[in-house]
């Protein structure tokens, strides 16, 4: 069954092996991509500190405004914020997580010799680009969203 699905994909089921030159190359992207995948973990947790800081701020301008009727404004703002703040973090966190993954498991697979882990290495870094591309895809539309009703809103102000 394997093999059908390598067909599928226009593979066949002699594809080259990977030779010494290819484990190396892969054994040094694997480190990098592992430390990337760490400072990216730190920061998207320092992120989520700043997200909670901006909630918490937010509520402490509510509170300083609150006789002059901008209060609640102040506390929403803040909270709104930081709420998107955090769902984009959680949107990072995701491709981080895979790329994690793969370097991980890539330098375990090489390791151990284990092509299972190799292929699940790479199935977790096909993970990545395809979640990267679905949001890329998702902000390019944005885009495109926005310049078509910034020149309908140009063209109606006139």
């Amino acid at each position: 069954m394997e093999t059908n699905d390598l067909l599928d994909m226009g593979l066949s089921a002699n594809s080259p092996k990977l030779s010494i030159a290819d484990k190396a190359y892969m054994q040094v992207a694997a480190k990098w991509a592992k430390f990337l995948a760490i400072v990216y973990f730190i920061f998207e947790g320092l992120m989520v500190l700043v997200a909670f800081a901006l909630i918490a701020g937010g509520s402490a301008l509510g509170a300083m405004f609150a006789g002059t009727g901008y209060g609640v404004l102040g506390a929403g703002f803040g909270a709104a914020i930081g709420l998107i703040y955090l769902i984009f973090i959680a949107l990072a966190f995701f491709p981080t997580l895979y790329l994690y993954r793969f370097a991980a498991r890539t330098q375990d697979a090489l390791r151990s010799s284990n092509d299972d882990q190799l292929t699940d290495a790479f199935k977790n870094l096909s993970a990545m680009f395809k979640f990267m591309g679905i949001m890329m895809a998702v902000i390019l539309g944005f885009y495109a969203l926005a310049i078509v009703f910034g020149g309908l809103g140009a063209l109606m102000s006139r």
